[in-house]
């Protein structure tokens, strides 16, 4: 399954691509889109305080329904005006389910469609590297530092493309730092 550092990038790719091209602050508005596409693993701290055992997870919070509400709730508080503030908050939740379905070869699967039903999916598409809880501390960190580099090596290029083409809708190429300007504004 993605680290949170590929659920980020992914969220924040969506946010590129849905965003309007003048939008203000773009880079906290793409960190925002990132953070928002982690929000479903927060299932992990009710999980264990409450010591629900690992069914909890990847349930509600990994739902069709989870992320739908969500922007559906964020569009209620920005309003209109920021529909598509919202649209990339919805999107940033929908690509933590699917990735983590695309990429769950083993294990309970998510609730998708929950409430509807309570089946668990896993589609196991990819299985991305990953780090072991139960290997040494060694090996888990170089398991950690091996998702983090195949994550970027998967994630970064098409938020870097969806950048680029924010700044160059029609392929005009003379302003060369314009993808640094787009990034810091």
């Amino acid at each position: 399954m993605p680290s949170p550092l590929g659920h980020f990038l992914a969220g924040a790719t969506l946010a590129a691509v849905v965003l309007p091209r003048n939008q203000a602050r773009l880079a906290s508005k793409l960190a925002l889109a990132g953070a928002v596409a982690c929000v479903p693993d927060l299932d992990f701290l009710p999980m264990l305080i409450l010591d629900l055992g690992r069914e909890f997870h990847r349930g509600i919070t990994h739902s069709l329904l989870f992320a739908a509400g969500g922007g559906g709730l964020l569009f209620l508080w920005l309003g209109f005006a920021r529909w598509r503030l919202a649209a990339a908050a919805s999107l940033a939740l929908l690509s933590h389910c699917l990735l983590d379905a695309a990429t769950t070869v083993r294990g309970q699967g998510l609730a998708l469609l929950w409430p509807l039903s309570a089946e668990r999916w896993r589609l196991g598409l990819v299985q991305l590297p990953g780090a072991s809880i139960e290997s040494s501390l060694s090996a888990t960190a170089a398991g950690i530092l091996q998702t983090a580099s195949v994550e970027s090596a998967i994630f970064i290029p098409p938020l870097m493309l969806a950048l680029y083409l924010r700044h160059h809708p029609r392929g005009d190429r003379g302003n060369r730092m314009g993808l640094w300007a787009t990034i810091r504004s």
